[in-house]
């Protein structure tokens, strides 16, 4: 069993890089002036409508380019809509796969308080299931626009401030440095 530590999830120096779907995108710009506003470099992909399903097999050259430390997720709610959800898990699993194979911290940041009519309990699941550290946004009071899935302007400040803040609390972490260790280990806000 490897010791826990207590760790900021983002360090000095990190070059963030943000990807995902339609909630991400609308996270691009206060996010990238909370990074830079702290000396961070900042990137991000995020492509409204796509889904786990999509990201999948999406071109990760962009992210290979900017080389960053630390990727936050935001990404399933177009995944939460899809009928069979079971179809997700496959491609949950290739996409942290790939994503893993770059060597980067991950960091995914759960969706809001969806309507009743969106099911996201499944996609939680599967990105827990991933051991990838998940913030989960549940607890937030974010002000939606009329559909109730996408923030409203404010909502997005409100939002990428609280994410912001997750990333810089103390979080447990398995300590893997020493010998013998496989992986990075991965904490999980509580």
């Amino acid at each position: 069993m490897w010791p826990l530590l207590l760790a900021a999830l983002v360090h000095p120096g990190d070059r963030i890089w943000l990807t995902g779907d339609s909630l991400a995108h609308g996270l691009v710009e206060p996010l990238r002036k909370l990074a830079v506003t702290e000396g961070h470099a900042f990137g991000s992909d995020t492509v409204p409508g796509t889904s786990i399903i999509s990201w999948s097999t999406a071109d990760l050259t962009p992210l290979r380019r900017f080389r960053p430390t630390l990727v936050v997720i935001v990404l399933g709610a177009n995944d939460a809509y899809m009928k069979p959800h079971v179809q997700t898990g496959p491609f949950m699993a290739r996409f942290h796969r790939r994503m893993g194979q770059t060597g980067i911290r991950l960091v995914w940041v759960g969706m809001p308080k969806l309507p009743l009519s969106i099911r996201p309990t499944y996609v939680r699941n599967l990105i827990l299931e991933t051991g990838v550290v998940y913030l989960d946004s549940r607890p937030v009071t974010i002000p939606m626009w009329e559909d109730q899935l996408h923030p409203t302007f404010k909502g997005r400040e409100i939002w990428a401030t609280w994410i912001w803040k997750e990333l810089h609390r103390e979080q447990a972490a398995v300590d893997t440095t020493r010998a013998g260790s496989r992986g990075q280990g991965s904490a999980q806000a509580p």
